[in-house]
């Protein structure tokens, strides 16, 4: 009687003497943003830029007069109209959408850039509305911290050099990307790599980002308590004891500056390192006669194609029986052996994959338990 039953394959497989399977193609991008002109996309965007004008229009009435106000509103404001521009033009209503990359999961990389320049623009406006409405100063802020102008810098070099190095392994087959079923982007994405597990490289980027720009915030905050508080910035107070240079955007400390750059480059460094490898973990059955539907468990098969190999001859099986998925093969066990000769009941057959130029680590073998005569 044929066993059914699943076996863990631990065992490093035979070297297959056959031709390397063919290059996996690049993955097109999955889906393209709808058009700009776009009935719905103009009336949804008419609504939410009319939303915004009224809110800037209160705001606006609310802070006119100067006097001790929130002007944090107003560097959340610009945040929202941020979002509003890229989500309008880009004709994609979703706030995950923004920091999504192309196989549909989030992007760390797309994550922190999103959040810096979010977080930079909140602290200019709120700075600089408070020095207009308080100081009746327009000029606009000259100074801009060099530490911060670097951030910037790192944050969107970081992101292009990511997509770079992706593409690139993309190309020569070193990795293979699965799109994510649509909608089913989630925030695991951004501490977990493809194959959902924790990834360590991602989670030291994220989290000394959010220590930053929580900083960095706090700091923004502070500028303006300094400011109501009538304390002398270094420089020379204004009207009514106000000192104006107290409104100058915050430096962030070169100490994290440093654990930044540090996470930045370990990030990078995990980037060209990465490479998938295919692996089995199991067959089922382990035995049955010729004709028995066969099936390879594993991890990173790829969405194209491979080869497989019984007892390290291409398979010669009917090729239509053949599905191939990154996480599961299924074939046909053909009715001879690769000479054209009736299987001889109990003979243990190794199975190898062979998929984008690399052996599939762990050994599979499949007994066959009775004979047939027909030839295919």
């Amino acid at each position: 009687m044929p066993d059914h039953q699943s076996t863990d394959l631990n065992a490093a497989p035979p070297t297959p003497v056959a031709p390397l399977a063919p290059a996996r193609p690049v993955s097109p991008v999955a889906a393209a943003g709808p058009p700009f002109v776009h009935r719905g996309s103009f009336w949804t965007g008419l609504v939410v830029f009319a939303a915004f004008a009224l809110v800037g229009w209160l705001l606006y009435a609310r802070t006119q007069n100067g006097g001790d106000q929130p002007y944090q509103l107003w560097g959340l404001y610009a945040v929202g109209v941020l979002f509003a521009i890229a989500t309008v033009f880009s004709g994609r209503f979703s706030l995950s959408k923004l920091v999504e990359g192309e196989d549909g999961r989030l992007s760390v990389s797309k994550t922190q850039v999103a959040v810096w320049t979010a977080t930079v623009a909140y602290s200019y406006v709120t700075l600089y509305a408070a020095r207009a409405f308080q100081a009746h100063d327009q000029h606009p802020i000259e100074s801009v911290p060099q530490n911060v102008l670097i951030v910037l810098g790192i944050s969107a070099a970081s992101a292009v050099g990511a997509k770079a190095i992706t593409v690139s392994k993309i190309s020569t087959n070193q990795i293979q990307k699965t799109d994510k079923a649509p909608g089913s982007a989630s925030l695991a994405d951004l501490v977990s790599g493809d194959d959902r597990s924790p990834d360590l490289n991602k989670v030291q980027l994220l989290f000394w980002t959010l220590v930053s720009v929580v900083v960095y915030v706090s700091l923004t905050n502070g500028a303006l308590a300094h400011y109501f508080a009538s304390l002398n910035c270094t420089g020379s107070a204004g009207a009514g004891g106000h000192d104006l240079n107290c409104l100058a955007l915050p430096n962030i400390d070169t100490v994290l500056m440093v654990l930044m750059g540090l996470s930045h480059g370990t990030y990078l460094g995990g980037k060209m390192t990465q490479a998938d490898l295919p692996r089995m973990t199991s067959v089922t059955p382990l035995s049955g006669p010729p004709g028995t539907t066969v099936v390879l468990q594993g991890v990173d098969f790829g969405t194209v194609a491979g080869s497989i190999f019984l007892d390290n001859r291409p398979y010669w099986g009917p090729s239509a029986s053949m599905v191939w998925g990154d996480t599961t093969i299924s074939f046909t066990w053909p009715n001879n052996d690769a000479n054209g000769t009736p299987w001889a009941p109990g003979r243990a057959v190794a199975i190898t994959v062979l998929t984008f130029g690399q052996t599939a680590h762990g050994a599979a073998s499949f007994m066959v338990t009775q004979a047939q005569g027909v030839n295919e």
